[in-house]
């Protein structure tokens, strides 16, 4: 395959067009084979100090079959990021619109700066508390 410049391209990405969000989100849950828990959208996404996102939306996935939390996002340069939440202190520190989420092993983690749209801090549906997970 090639693009319109005559480049050889050796993996394409399909583009997905939805009607609504709900039906996007019920796309995502059947591929994934989890369920959504809720998603957010953060300004900014640090992770051991290094922004590796911003303007991105943060999905937190339930994998009943094996008993795992995770949440993702795309990064920077296209990188997809899944992290167990196990892996978090269950403690996130919460300041204003900044949730911090502390490594158990290496100490440093994730910083994710939240917008509130219409005082919520999620995109969407329940308010999720980070401590309940």
């Amino acid at each position: 395959m090639q693009n319109s410049e005559g480049y050889k391209i050796y993996h394409c990405h399909t583009v997905y067009d939805f009607r609504s969000k709900s039906n996007k989100e019920e796309f995502l849950c059947k591929m994934r084979e989890r369920d959504l828990l809720g998603s957010f959208y953060c300004v900014r996404i640090e992770r051991d100090g290094d922004v590796v996102g911003q303007s991105r939306v943060v999905r937190l996935w339930n994998k009943p079959s094996q008993a795992l939390v995770t949440f993702a996002f795309l990064g920077r340069g296209g990188k997809q990021y899944e992290l167990l939440l196990a892996d978090f202190d269950r403690r996130p520190q919460v300041e204003r619109k900044k949730v911090k989420l502390k490594n158990r092993e290496r100490g440093v983690g994730m910083v994710f700066e939240l917008r509130s749209p219409r005082g919520e801090l999620n995109s969407g549906g329940p308010v999720l508390d980070w401590r309940g997970l």
